[in-house]
């Protein structure tokens, strides 16, 4: 992860912005839309998913990181290989973060899709003074039923950056709701 100035760039809008295009969608198909009932391999409309926080856990074992990063977010899935990501979650040093990524998972092994997500982020100390930072990390992603309803996880690597950021593995859990 490496810092930038966004020139006044607000995460928060950005996110909120992201979350409200997401929840339009919801509305649509509520007011009557034809819902999509096609998998993820044969998908023709976006589809929305509702993503928790995250479950972290950090290389730097004696540092006494918050590892229940608590949030709430949405993906919107334009088909399998790429989404976006927005959500606020309360991260490892104790502080509300706001994301907003572009995730692209071109690759497969067996029920996995492998790739990277690449964004912006806010509220760590030692990136930008907690303000706007650009960020890219691998990800993984699975997705399954759970009682007939579309479930999935979101596995994330956070590298370690000398004297900026401690690494950790992440998982987050997500629920499709269109």
């Amino acid at each position: 992860m490496g810092n930038i100035d966004c020139h006044g760039f607000n995460v928060k809008s950005a996110v909120l912005a992201a979350l409200l295009l997401c929840s339009s969608g919801m509305r649509a198909e509520e007011a009557g839309a034809a819902p999509d009932t096609k998998s993820m391999g044969q998908q023709n409309s976006p589809q929305i998913w509702l993503t928790s926080g995250f479950l972290s856990h950090h290389f730097k074992r004696d540092a006494g990181y918050n590892e229940r990063n608590y949030g709430l977010g949405a993906e919107l899935q334009f088909d399998q290989t790429n989404a976006m990501a927005a959500g606020v979650y309360r991260n490892s040093v104790r502080q509300t973060t706001h994301y907003l990524h572009f995730v692209w998972t071109p690759l497969e092994l067996g029920p996995l899709r492998l790739g990277a997500a690449a964004g912006i982020i806010d509220g760590y100390p030692q990136l930008n003074n907690g303000g706007t930072s650009f960020a890219v990390m691998p990800v993984a992603s699975t997705s399954f039923k759970v009682l007939a309803q579309d479930a999935g996880l979101n596995f994330v690597y956070i590298p370690t950056v000398a004297r900026r950021v401690d690494g950790a593995l992440a998982l987050q859990l997500k629920i499709r709701v269109r």
